[in-house]
């Protein structure tokens, strides 16, 4: 048999080619719709997930938030879940496109412009609802992820520590206490030594796993199933419109230029239409993401609560304070009595501040014969502007406990930008006095106009009755239109 022979028995890599011709058109849109999924995500990754952090995250330059978002995500999950969804989308507007010009072609058959911009926006915004409802789980799930890291780095730190004892141990009984040690001693046995008391201590790292199932799996446990549509309506009315404005500039854009040429829309029109509808959709959704954002943001950053709960359910509290100094007054007198010895202290420690509040929750846990520890740190830092009353606190810093605290890695950019802001008693009494006597100061009474007689006819009658309810906590609303009527409010209540 000669090599001809053999060449022609070779079998030929598309042995059907009208059958591969005929699944690759009846495939078109999912193929299409993929490959821009793939080509968008790889032309486009990070901006995306760039955007979603610098909406919710301060940083000190795009750039470093794109190095920390390749370092944290990767880029793989984003090819398979955009991809996915884009097909999913793309199936969905071409099939409503033939059905809306199927049902009503005297609207959404014609050949102009006011039919093609009416048929793919209603068609593109049926496909953007249609993928809100496939898609919230996955965008929230891709925002926990990108924030999970950040979210520990806000002014209430959490790490995860279990104290390991024996199973065989009876549970101590122990009252919830506050201290600034750890009161663990049981009532129920004998105390023992500290160091015969078997206990291993597991630390666990602070930095959790970010990968998108422990992502999903962490918002189910706090949330339940319904938690993964937080933010499900921004996110409807986001789709929705921002697909409708997509779908429906980029067919509108596409018929205008293949019009004024006189010849069907080629890869450039297709290419400049594309541009065209991206610029437009990001213009009308953009402050509809934003908001999205932050509310799913908030919605996962539910820090306060958390340390509620950890504190209900706990066994045992122990408290721990981080002071700007802490120092012994000298005194060379060797007796002196013991109430001068506390009022040269407590003088002493008045000069200094808590800056750091460190709070530790320990629950049994009888199955695993372990405490779990939850501990939480919050900087604190004294306010320095409450209304229009300026604060200024002075206070004092020892030099020997600054030092302790940049060893230990203390973020001093934190405790005064980030910290959680207060006033103490004495303080609050003598800013509100400040307040009350600016106010008088400032606004002095003014004549009631004859127009407005009617309008504080009824406001006096609410603030009465407001007054007069015992429910004075839930505040009276009282509309006014504008600045005027307000003041004249203002002027009513402080001379009630």
């Amino acid at each position: 048999m000669s090599n001809e022979d053999n060449l022609e028995r070779k079998i030929h890599p598309l042995p059907f080619p009208f059958l591969y011709r005929e699944i690759l058109w009846a495939n078109r849109t999912v193929i299409a719709a993929s490959a821009a999924a793939v080509v968008g995500v790889i032309s486009g990754y990070p901006f995306d997930s760039v955007k979603t952090r610098l909406q919710t995250q301060p940083y000190d330059s795009i750039l470093a938030c794109v190095k920390q978002t390749y370092k944290e995500e990767g880029v793989v999950p984003p090819l398979i879940t955009v991809s996915i969804i884009k097909s999913i989308s793309f199936t969905v507007y071409e099939r409503s496109k033939a059905f809306a010009k199927q049902t009503q072609p005297s609207i959404f058959d014609r050949h102009n412009v006011l039919s093609t911009m009416a048929v793919s926006t209603t068609a593109g915004s049926i496909s953007g609802a249609f993928i809100a409802a496939l898609s919230c789980p996955f965008e929230l799930v891709k925002i926990q992820k990108q924030l999970e890291y950040l979210l520990q780095a806000s002014s209430i730190s959490t790490g995860d520590l279990t104290m390991t004892r024996p199973v065989n141990e009876l549970k101590p009984t122990i009252n919830r206490t506050v201290g600034a040690g750890l009161p663990v001693t049981p009532t129920s046995i004998p105390p023992l030594p500290r160091d015969t008391i078997p206990c291993n201590i597991h630390k666990r790292s602070m930095r959790t796993s970010t990968s998108s199932l422990h992502s999903a799996r962490e918002i189910l446990k706090k949330r339940g199933i319904m938690g993964l549509y937080s933010g499900f309506k921004l996110h409807l009315l986001r789709d929705a419109v921002g697909t409708g404005v997509y779908f429906g500039g980029y067919e509108t854009t596409k018929y205008l230029l293949s019009e004024l040429q006189n010849k069907s829309a080629g890869p450039g029109i297709q290419f400049l239409a594309g541009g065209i509808c991206g610029i437009m959709c990001w213009l009308v959704v953009f402050p509809l993401d934003l908001v999205k954002s932050l509310i799913q943001k908030e919605t996962l950053q539910t820090r306060p609560k958390y340390v509620e709960e950890a504190i209900k359910e706990c066994d045992v509290i122990a408290i721990d304070t981080e002071l700007s100094g802490l120092h012994r007054p000298l005194n060379n007198k060797r007796l002196y009595s013991l109430q001068d010895r506390y009022v040269e202290y407590k003088e002493a420690t008045e000069r200094f501040i808590v800056i750091q509040f460190g709070l530790c929750t320990y629950k049994w846990d009888a199955s695993s014969g372990r405490y779990i520890a939850k501990p939480f740190n919050f900087y604190i830092f004294p306010t320095s502007t409450t209304g229009t009353v300026q604060a200024n606190r002075i206070f004092m810093t020892q030099a020997q406990a600054f030092d302790f605290l940049v060893k230990q890695s203390f973020d001093f950019n934190k405790w005064v930008y980030q910290g959680i802001p207060y006033l103490t008693k004495q303080e609050e009494k003598v800013y509100r006095e400040q307040g009350e006597k600016r106010m008088v100061d400032d606004m002095p009474n003014i004549p009631v106009d004859e127009k407005e007689f009617e309008f504080m006819k009824a406001a006096k009658q609410k603030i009465e009755q407001w007054l007069k309810d015992n429910r004075k906590d839930d505040g009276v609303n009282i509309v006014a239109k504008n600045a005027y009527q307000r003041r004249l409010i203002y002027q009513e209540v402080r001379n009630k």
